[in-house]
């Protein structure tokens, strides 16, 4: 196993959200997703996949199978199962 900051991968762009891979094989894969406030990013669907969401810093707002969901720093190790999120 090998130990990586996050900072590493907070890369921010003001046209759009950033999307930074730390991890990917056969079976999963973790990054990063960085915005500035007002960004978004677009519906999408991974049916049947288990998102693991830690927000580093600020708050926003995710949908889950329609339902919005607010997220905060303060908030650790949340998962969620869903069809699709935005």
């Amino acid at each position: 196993m090998e130990k990586q900051s996050i900072k590493t991968y907070q890369e921010f762009s003001e046209n759009k959200f950033t999307k930074r891979v730390i991890y990917n094989n056969d079976s999963s894969t973790a990054f990063v997703l960085n915005f500035f406030p007002g960004q978004k990013l677009p519906a999408h669907k991974h049916p049947s996949a288990e998102v693991y969401l830690l927000v580093v810093s600020g708050s926003g707002t995710i949908i889950i199978d329609g339902k919005e969901i607010g997220v905060t720093e303060r908030d650790r190790g949340n998962r969620k199962r869903c069809n699709s999120h935005q």
